[in-house]
């Protein structure tokens, strides 16, 4: 099978679909030519902001399974050449990417999302556009842009902020298909097809979906029955990216996406004594004081409030209803599955404070500036830590380039992939999803290593016939008893000593490159 360019790809799909034309005039007549200067204004400074924390927050042990997939993407396809947690389709996206060295390859992913997540507040204020005045339409993407979730999904290199732009278009493209008379073919195809490419990128973007499939079922009757038909048929085309690679390794894809996202969490966070984080009120707790940590919740209570209804709110209260669901369902909460609900949301936040009387539209503003001012605090926090002393993206560029100067083509072996991953770094497939195979056990543990995925930390004995060139400790010190006490960095650690690798210091607390003898 030849090498696989999920933006060539995408674009054939538009092209023979007929859509692609019809995507270029809906955004060149509306949003370039009907957008005040406030708007853009907006839109700018949010920019900005989402580029301030991307620069400043610090690496996340998340972004290591998404760089190292990334730079895999060279020579491999994921699930069969590597382990890949998620659904297929950020790593096609990004491939060009995989080019960069070490270090900036993490720099640039990040700078991805910020532009993912910035073409998402476009996409929002377009969707809103037309059914909430311009005051609405800026304060709604202002609040969305303050939202810690969304500058999380921004920041770090994972797989949030690629769907979310996806599922904006579809909303963009689908609220003016909902509320017209007619049914073309187009709207409705590109907007499953974007919902299914959300999908294709991240699981948990599916239900979103299935909240704007059920309203074209229940409009059904007085809406033709060709728009539900036109709208699946672009939906499976979406699709095809993971339908391909689930063909191409059935056992792996649905170990990784499934199995995996299944049993995992379960058994880790019981093992660390947290398992009252996976109970009902745990999760329903700590979703929303994440939900708290910016304008979510102020902006769902302005929406439940409004009492005017109709086709456009209805689809998107749906949709709202499919992300919270969505929310709820990975365990334990984060604030990275809050990001489904956002783009409906706020889209709809804008229409809902269009309908607001004076009276209450100053009590609607303070709640959503009092929980946007919340939602910088963390933000503004790392902004104060880097200017003191220095960014941790900073520190990671350097450790990459370190290790790709030390280890000189040689393999390496990282449960901190992020750091080093790159063009001029070999890394182990076996280690590319960081602490995540690497610390499971039991029957998990063992079906990785079946599948050829994963050693876990009980079975380093991979190692001995492998011999990797450099190893890269430091990025998972956290004591996580009973199992492991000393952090599961320890266990590569102890490796190293015990076959006399000779530490060397690299910039950060505390990481160590064991370099072979």
């Amino acid at each position: 099978m030849g090498r696989l360019t999920s933006g060539a790809a995408t674009a054939k799909w538009l092209a023979l679909s007929g859509l692609y034309g019809h995507c270029r005039a809906m955004i060149d007549k509306t949003a370039i030519r009907s957008f005040s200067r406030s708007e853009w204004a907006v839109l700018a400074i949010a920019a900005l902001l989402l580029a301030m924390s991307a620069a400043v927050w610090p690496v996340n042990h998340d972004e290591g399974q998404y760089v190292a997939a990334t730079a895999l993407m060279r020579d491999g396809l994921p699930y069969r050449d590597f382990a890949y947690l998620q659904t297929p389709l950020q790593p096609f996206v990004l491939q060009p990417l995989s080019l960069l060295p070490a270090g900036w390859l993490l720099a640039a992913s990040r700078l991805a999302n910020v532009l993912f997540a910035s073409a998402s507040l476009l996409l929002i204020a377009l969707a809103s556009k037309r059914w909430a005045p311009t005051w609405a339409v800026a304060a709604s993407v202002a609040a969305l842009a303050c939202s810690q979730p969304f500058l999380f999904a921004a920041s770090v290199a994972r797989n949030d902020a690629l769907p979310m732009m996806l599922l904006a278009g579809a909303v963009a493209v689908l609220v003016p298909a909902v509320d017209s008379a007619r049914t073309r073919a187009g709207p409705f195809v590109l907007g499953g097809l974007l919902l299914g490419l959300a999908t294709s990128a991240k699981i948990s973007f599916a239900l979103v979906g299935a909240g704007a499939f059920l309203f074209l079922l229940i409009t059904s009757r007085r809406r033709h029955w060709l728009s539900i038909s036109f709208f699946v048929l672009g939906g499976v085309a979406g699709l095809l990216p993971m339908l391909v690679m689930a063909a191409l390794e059935p056992q792996r894809f649905f170990f990784d996406v499934f199995t995996y996202s299944l049993a995992a969490p379960q058994q880790w966070w019981s093992l660390v004594g947290e398992g009252h984080r996976l109970n009902v009120m745990g999760k329903f707790s700590d979703l929303t004081k994440l939900a708290l940590r910016g304008a979510i919740i102020p902006a769902l209570l302005i929406t439940l409030v409004d009492r005017k209804r109709g086709d456009v709110c209805l689809f998107l209260d749906l949709m709202i209803v499919g992300g919270l669901i969505g929310a709820y369902l990975p365990d334990p909460a984060f604030p990275q599955y809050l990001v489904p609900v956002l783009p409906p949301l706020f889209a709809r936040l804008a229409i809902a404070l269009g309908h607001t009387r004076s009276v209450w539209r100053w009590l609607a503003l303070l709640m959503l500036l009092a929980g946007s001012i919340y939602g910088l605090t963390r933000p503004l926090k790392y902004a104060r830590q880097s200017a003191s002393g220095g960014p941790e993206l900073g520190q990671a560029v350097q450790q990459g380039r370190m290790t790709a100067r030390l280890a000189r083509g040689g393999t390496v072996v990282t449960l901190a992939s992020e750091r080093v991953a790159g063009s001029d770094v070999v890394l182990d497939p076996g280690f590319v999803t960081g602490p995540f195979l690497f610390r499971t056990h039991g029957w998990l543990a063992a079906d990785a290593l079946r599948l050829g995925l994963s050693p876990n930390w009980q079975r380093l004995t991979y190692l001995d016939h492998r011999s990797p060139a450099a190893i890269l400790v430091g990025g998972e010190p956290d004591a996580k008893p009973p199992l492991h006490p000393q952090g599961l960095d320890h266990h590569l650690s102890e490796w190293a000593r015990a076959h006399g690798y000779r530490a060397v210091a690299l910039p950060g607390d505390g990481f160590t490159l064991f370099l072979r003898p």
